[in-house]
């Protein structure tokens, strides 16, 4: 059994993620709700796991930008 994550570029907090993804839809952060129970986040170790998976292909800025461009083809930008 592997814990699947994205790798050290993605090794952030949750908050840091909002305000990031917040920032590109143009949401003010004070409309961010977070749950009130701990849940299973947390940062894993992968390098095994990509190792043998190879699924470690996308850091996070690389990430966002996709998101951009995403939304930017939706909005006909």
């Amino acid at each position: 059994m592997f814990n699947i994550s994205g790798g050290k570029s993605w090794q952030i907090t949750g908050e840091k993620y909002v305000k990031d993804y917040f920032e590109i839809l143009e949401v003010d952060m004070e409309n961010a709700v977070y749950q009130k129970e701990e849940g299973h986040f947390s940062w894993y170790e992968s390098s095994k796991s990509n190792k043998i998976l190879q699924y470690q292909n996308n850091n996070y800025e690389n990430y966002l930008a996709q998101i951009r461009q995403d939304l930017n083809n939706l909005m006909g930008e």
